[in-house]
């Protein structure tokens, strides 16, 4: 008798993706995206100038990518369910939690750009001023999910041209625990590159799965 999972539902757990760590990278507006990540070995690249890393993150709230629809149903006299659905909006969000207190993760949470305070030369202090505009600061986001063990990496990249805070969570003070930093990002469409979201499976782990997730050329 033939197995079921091979030949009928042809499953392919080597296609089942995890990301074991993120990387989180905030870049001023208009800073360069790269047209590739890794070059043609797979091997990740290193970002332009400009990006900065968050650091590191918080493990229980995990990093979460939204993406929510917004449509219209067409109701038809004499149909019980809508003949067609037109779709007005997509909103792509990512929320993550920020451990490090550092200029450019404050700047993320509070959606104000701190990259010019400096600290007292003496005493270290430091002010940062929370500002009331409404104007909202933008940035260029890269997130690079890693899978697999070394020299076998499969990334799950994620960049957005325009990133904008969209809501900040809690800071929570305790004295079993450390400030941390809660923040959701709303992508928006770049005019130039014409997305506001791209997602990139790259590494040398994903080379040779190209084929078997259908992506591949025939050759």
């Amino acid at each position: 008798m033939a197995d079921f999972a091979t030949t009928v539902r042809q499953g392919n757990p080597d296609l089942e993706l995890a990301v074991l760590d993120w990387a989180i990278y905030l870049a001023p507006k208009g800073t360069a995206i790269p047209a590739n990540f890794t070059n043609s070995s797979g091997i990740i690249q290193p970002l332009p100038a400009g990006y900065v890393p968050v650091g590191n993150l918080d493990k229980k709230a995990g990093t979460k990518l939204t993406t929510s629809i917004n449509s219209t149903p067409v109701e038809t006299y004499g149909e019980q369910g809508p003949t067609r659905i037109i779709r007005k909006s997509r909103d792509t969000t990512v929320d993550f939690t920020m451990q490090e207190t550092s200029a450019v993760s404050l700047g993320a949470y509070w959606g104000q750009d701190f990259s010019d305070v400096v600290a007292d030369p003496t005493s270290g202090e430091t002010h940062l001023v929370i500002s009331e505009t409404a104007y909202n600061v933008e940035y260029c986001a890269v997130l690079i999910g890693v899978d697999g063990k070394e020299g076998e990496e499969i990334y799950t990249i994620v960049d957005a041209p325009r990133a904008t805070l969209s809501k900040s969570g809690d800071i929570s003070f305790n004295d079993d625990s450390i400030a941390m930093y809660p923040v959701t990002l709303q992508f928006l469409r770049h005019k130039s590159l014409g997305y506001a979201t791209r997602v990139t499976y790259a590494g040398e782990g994903w080379i040779p799965l190209v084929d078997a997730a259908q992506f591949g050329d025939g050759s």
